[in-house]
């Protein structure tokens, strides 16, 4: 039986300390994204997180020891890319093919595709990115392939973009397993319910990014903590933008929790972000509270200074 291909994902390293340096979780839209190639079973998938990476953080000795076929990196955060067009630039000097997405990718292909980039990823990328690894697997065509960016005989080739993701309930839950050498355990699951945004503020990516909300149900949320906790994790961050989105599903989805808690006898942890007007719900409020969510992320975000104060 032949020997899988692999398929390298990586997670730049933050070039300064912050809060996910102190409280391991890594981003599930990348977790999401790896889980969704290795599925497909074209390649096999390793997760390499430089924040959390037990081994000698150096991509020569890496290659040298377990070498990729194929290497996805994440770029959702400005301050990784610099470190993301390094290690980008490096596998394209081997003639490893590179793709890159995430908002700082999606709104800057162009600096993406002539800094060590192969192939930008827009928007979702649970869809797109299993397509292209059968295409440099089978050497099909990428031009094909809507929603991605490329550069072939000097031009670079935009093909068309397609709707957000949909049935999102349809996605494979993020398979952590993928890790390779973590040095410390993740100390929050990261947690999905919403992608996008109903508003459309003119300082953020989300909307421009993820287009309107999209939720996927409570039970399948659900689904995802019971096989978390059964695995041994108690402590969750949701990754909405806005937790109480929808509030008819955030209900039933925190009355499951609480009696999931209820019926398991143990404490279960969760910080989600909300907008500061939740504050006036008090009756959702509580049954937050009943789940076990025990922290509120607000980002306190206007240029009006009468809302602010």
């Amino acid at each position: 039986m032949a020997v899988k291909k692999l398929f390298r994902f990586i997670i730049p390293k933050y070039p300064y300390y912050n809060i996910y340096s102190r409280i391991k979780m890594p981003p599930r839209g990348a977790v999401s994204v790896a889980t969704a190639v290795a599925r497909q079973e074209v390649f096999q998938v390793e997760i390499i997180d430089e924040n959390n990476f037990s081994g000698v953080l150096d991509h020569r000795i890496i290659q040298e020891q377990r070498p990729a076929d194929f290497v996805g990196l994440y770029g959702g955060l400005t301050s990784t890319i610099p470190r993301l067009y390094q290690v980008a630039s490096y596998y394209q000097g081997l003639g490893v093919p590179t793709a890159a997405g995430g908002n700082h990718i999606n709104a800057m292909k162009e600096e993406a595709l002539s800094s060590g980039v192969d192939i930008v990823v827009m928007g979702e990328g649970e869809h797109y990115l299993p397509e292209v690894a059968e295409a440099l697997a089978r050497g099909g065509d990428l031009g094909s392939i809507p929603g991605i960016a490329f550069v072939r005989d000097g031009q670079i080739i935009d093909t068309k973009r397609r709707l957000p993701i949909q049935d999102l309930d349809g996605l494979p839950y993020p398979d952590f397993d993928l890790f390779r050498d973590i040095q410390t355990r993740i100390k929050f699951i990261p947690l999905g319910r919403t992608r996008g945004c109903n508003f459309v503020c003119e300082f953020c990516a989300v909307n421009q990014h993820l287009g309107a909300t999209r939720a996927c149900s409570p039970g399948y949320v659900m689904e995802e903590i019971i096989k978390s906790v059964e695995k041994g994790c108690k402590d969750f961050f949701f990754t909405d933008d806005n937790f109480a989105q929808y509030r008819d599903s955030t209900v039933e989805l925190c009355k499951y929790i609480a009696q999931y808690k209820k019926k398991i006898g143990q404490r279960l942890y969760f910080a989600v972000q909300v907008r500061a007007d939740l504050a006036r719900d008090t009756e959702l409020l509580d049954l937050m509270r009943d789940a076990g969510v025990e922290t509120l992320c607000i980002g306190y975000e206007s240029p009006i200074e009468e809302d602010l104060k």
